[in-house]
């Protein structure tokens, strides 16, 4: 029998043993390759996961801000809502750099906001009716394979329109020259000013180097610019560098207010007409100035509560006039027939210097407006001292030595000139301004309810 050396057993056994190391070692090779692929994998997965997320909170950002431009009627209701909202988005969208030239689909339920790329990911919109006064805007964001969704409610409150933001601001041309100031009274920008005229490209004119305006000037319209002549004073310079930087052209046009005054008629229960003798001086409670009167009015006139005037009209304020309450007029009118001027010293006082008495209690509840005259131009050419509330007509003139604090915001209603000359100082405090003033019709706002929130 043939023997094998000793160290021959053990060169086989090494052997052995090499490769049983070399399995397990293949075997663990694999298994963390296996591990490591795994974990990429997962690692991408979560990547597309947390991409996908960050483009729906995109989605999510990117309509919660062209939202909040959008108002809707005062009256919009579930039936109406989305063909409403449609047509608002569709302004905004439809063939937008955003959407790449799509446009926005809408059905019975939903309208829905096309794929948007941003940073090589993309995120589609919906949004729907969800209840009383209440909407959900849905968000689907994609990064490669991976999807997520997120969706938040918004309630439809109502706010005043955009122009409550200006100090000064109109539908038509305004023009501010001579040496006329309108400065903020707790802010500079409590005296912007804004235009939004289309019926001409020169939307604001100023004129004269000793005019000045605490604000800035916005002209709304991709077309539309701002001429100044001399060297005015704009938001505290005269420099034409640093004046340059506070005007803003291609502003958007804020939305203006609906106005309503029908249901202030029953309100002015006192007739005066061409029959009224006591035109000149005399007090004046809950009035209605019947139409085709012609009225001035002079001396000491006093005015409580409201002064409703029919349309058309042509009504002057002459002398020391005090009116402690509201003007409001019946619309329809023409301000080429229909007008209002301030021409002596006025005199205005807030509802709270009213009695409490019967005559006055329904009166008394309508706050936060002074003069409110759709379809009538309106010129104040004396002296006004500080007015309890907002100002609004078709068509606004303010000259002579007009002075005096404007408790809100001053408003052009139609594209007719504004022209705020001579030595007139309008000093806007839109600070304590009432937010509901009397008249004026709230849209409806977007406002995000952060506690609905889903993912």
């Amino acid at each position: 029998m043939r023997n094998v050396p000793t160290n021959a057993k053990r060169r086989g056994v090494g052997h052995l043993v090499a490769l049983l190391l070399l399995c397990v070692f293949s075997t663990l090779g694999l298994a963390m390759v296996t591990v490591a692929n795994s974990s990429l994998n997962k690692s991408d997965n979560l990547r597309g996961t947390a991409d996908a997320l960050l483009a729906a909170e995109s989605g999510l950002n990117f309509m919660t801000l062209t939202l909040g431009h959008i108002r809707l009627a005062n009256d919009t209701t579930e039936a109406n809502f989305l063909p409403r909202l449609y047509d608002a988005l569709s302004a905004r969208l439809d063939g937008s750099v955003n959407l790449n030239g799509q446009a926005l689909l809408v059905d019975s339920t939903c309208i829905y906001v096309p794929s948007i790329q941003v940073s090589g990911r993309t995120f589609r919109c919906w949004i729907g009716w969800s209840g009383p006064s209440r909407c959900r805007l849905s968000v689907e964001g994609h990064a490669g394979l991976a999807r997520r969704t997120v969706s938040l409610d918004y309630d439809l409150v109502g706010k005043l329109p955009g122009v409550f933001d200006y100090g000064l601001a109109s539908k038509g041309k305004i023009t501010i020259s001579g040496s006329a100031r309108v400065l903020g009274v707790n802010d500079y920008s409590e005296a912007n000013v804004l235009s939004a005229t289309t019926s001409t490209a020169e939307s604001i004119l100023i004129s004269g180097s000793s005019v000045h305006v605490s604000g800035d000037l916005f002209a709304a319209g991709e077309s539309s610019y701002v001429s100044i002549i001399g060297s005015p004073w704009i938001a505290g310079s005269s420099d034409p560098v640093e004046v340059a930087e506070h005007i803003h052209f291609g502003a958007e046009t804020p939305d203006f207010p609906e106005v309503t005054t029908d249901h202030l008629r029953p309100l002015a229960v006192n007739v005066i007409d061409s029959t009224t003798k006591t035109i000149s001086g005399g007090v004046y409670n809950n009035v209605v100035i019947k139409a085709n009167t012609n009225p001035t009015f002079g001396n000491t006139a006093v005015f409580n509560g409201i002064v409703y005037i029919e349309q058309p009209n042509d009504v002057k304020f002459n002398g020391q006039v005090t009116i402690n309450g509201f003007i409001v007029t019946e619309p329809g009118g023409d301000p080429s027939t229909c007008k209002i001027e301030f021409a002596g010293t006025c005199d205005s006082n807030g509802m709270d210097i009213l009695p409490d008495t019967p005559e006055f209690a329904a009166v008394k509840a309508e706050t936060g407006t002074f003069l409110l005259a759709p379809g009538f131009e309106t010129k104040f050419t004396g002296t006004f001292s500080t007015i309890n509330g907002s100002v609004a007509a078709d068509q606004l003139t303010f000259t002579g030595t007009a002075e005096g604090t404007i408790k809100g915001t001053v408003v052009g209603l139609k594209d007719l000139p504004t022209v705020v000359g001579g030595n007139v100082d309008i000093f806007v405090d839109r600070k304590t301004t009432d937010p509901n003033p009397t008249g004026f019709i709230k849209s409806l706002a977007f406002v995000p309810d952060p506690d609905s929130y889903l993912e």
